[in-house]
């Protein structure tokens, strides 16, 4: 075996071990509703900037697991859910493990444009129709925007 094939068998080794040995960090908490104090499933908690990500499970209850190549030792943890104001962390991988305990989510109101929706018995002016029989059989319902 010559010199080269054994510095990069060696290298290879290094390398492998140093991702076996690879500091391991777990973030969990329970997320629950302000109001209620019930828990909110399939809330998002991830990183920014990360590829790191999970959800919460029926009791409210979320684990996400960082490995320490994958991060660094400060980091922006975020938590949303539609319907409810977004929720965020720094934290310092100080620890292994951190216990956010209980986080509650206050609930926020979704403003959307609103749809009109307009009945005539004149079909013969309407631009948009949207009706689940023909026109002559029943009435006409108009989709205005």
């Amino acid at each position: 075996m010559n010199k080269s094939s054994k510095v990069k068998r060696l290298l290879l080794i290094t390398i492998s071990l140093g991702s076996l040995f690879a500091q391991t960090y777990s973030i969990s908490g329970y997320v629950l509703d302000s109001k209620t104090n019930e828990p909110i499933k399939n809330v998002n908690i991830y990183v920014i900037d990360a590829n790191i990500g999970t959800i919460t499970n029926t009791d409210g209850y979320f684990l996400l697991t960082i490995k320490e190549y994958d991060i660094e030792k400060n980091l922006e943890l975020n938590i949303k859910m539609i319907g409810y104001e977004h929720k965020s962390f720094h934290l310092d991988l100080l620890n292994n493990k951190i216990e956010l305990g209980k986080i509650y989510l206050k609930i926020k109101s979704l403003e959307l444009e609103s749809v009109h929706i307009h009945s005539h018995k004149n079909t013969t002016n309407l631009i948009s129709d949207i009706s689940a029989l023909p026109p002559q059989t029943g009435p006409v319902l108009e989709l205005v925007l």
